[in-house]
């Protein structure tokens, strides 16, 4: 005889069928995403019993959303009641732009209620138990916390218990609906323009250009707020040298960086310092070797144009082109190679 405890839940989605598996093992995950465009604040938390499992458990979990005050924005769950071993939880609502959220999920098993009943004299005995047959109530007495995911197989052996709930395992995400500013622009004022003289004969190509950028509206405040980038080649020629690797587009227009907002100082590739400024950022356009990368060519000077796009959650904010200007010379006795950068 089994007898199950009902669950009351949000939003519940059962798949047709378990998934099979050599092993005894319980699966949990919790997914945060914030939709850039609509502001939809989605949270996905999931508990998956492998084919063996499912056949002497129901699976269950719990969701909750909070925020960076640790109140509840939104929360759910849901059981298994078709034996499937499969329960997924989903609640939404709609975010608030620079709000920190934590999603955190815990993952649970109810085991088969068991009677037995013996009529052997010299009296019947009837016997009353929860039958943990793999033993997952090994994980509840002192449940993990996962970060995003989890998989825990039976440590084994069966058990018989009093608590009909084994509280298994719990994940958590954290995810910040950044809030993205409208524009970026290049502050002259506070960008700063190194020269190779300095770092001579340590190096003797460099140096460029430690943009400063502004964010805007200058209304807002978007201190914080991670910009990701992507540079590619522009659609106007490299001039320099096709023997020279170093100096082809791929070489220089290359690379993806993170910028933060207001707190992005400390020190640049050339050792200069750089403060953190409210609603602007640092963008480090510096190129050393230690050789004249122009040295023993025909070329006295040539150029490469990259094409660089800031993004905000996946949606581009500005564009600009990044001119790397490479021009022979000698200081100090040494030849050089001058790196020039404008960015407008």
């Amino acid at each position: 005889m089994k007898h199950w405890r009902t669950a009351v839940f949000v939003c519940l989605i059962l798949l047709c069928c378990g998934q099979v598996s050599l092993a005894q093992t319980v699966h949990g995950s919790t997914d945060l995403d914030i939709d850039p465009d609509t502001g939809i604040v989605t949270a996905t938390c999931e508990t998956d019993a492998d084919y063996f499992v499912a056949e002497y458990y129901k699976v269950m979990v719990s969701c909750t959303v909070e925020d960076s005050n640790n109140n509840i924005v939104a929360a759910g769950g849901g059981s298994d009641d078709s034996g499937q071993g499969y329960v997924q939880a989903v609640v939404t609502f709609t975010g608030v732009p620079g709000e920190t959220y934590t999603a955190m999920s815990a993952h649970s098993l109810f085991e088969i209620y068991t009677i037995e009943y013996y009529e052997d004299p010299p009296q019947p005995i009837r016997l009353h138990y929860y039958d943990d047959v793999y033993d997952f109530g090994f994980y509840a007495d002192n449940p993990s916390t996962f970060d995003g995911s989890f998989s825990l197989e039976s440590p084994g052996p069966e058990t018989a218990t009093v608590s009909e709930m084994q509280h298994t395992a719990n994940t958590v995400v954290k995810k910040k609906y950044q809030n993205c500013p409208t524009s970026i622009v290049a502050d002259p004022d506070t960008s700063l323009i190194p020269f190779l003289q300095a770092y001579v004969p340590t190096y003797l190509t460099g140096m460029g250009l430690i943009a400063s950028m502004q964010v805007g509206p200058t209304t807002g405040n978007f201190d914080g707020t991670v910009l990701d980038e992507i540079v590619t080649a522009s659609s106007i020629p490299n001039t320099c040298p096709t023997d020279l690797p170093s100096l082809t587009n791929s070489f220089v227009c290359s690379g993806g960086g993170h910028f933060n907002i207001g707190n992005g100082g400390g020190y640049m590739a050339s050792g200069v310092q750089v403060p953190n400024i409210h609603n602007q950022f640092f963008d480090d356009h510096e190129r050393f070797s230690t050789f004249s990368r122009l040295g023993g060519t025909e070329a006295s000077s040539c150029t490469v144009v990259c094409a660089q796009t800031y993004t905000c959650n996946g949606k581009p904010i500005a564009n600009f082109n990044i001119t790397t200007q490479f021009t022979q010379g000698t200081s100090g006795g040494y030849p050089v190679t001058s790196v020039y950068v404008t960015k407008p």
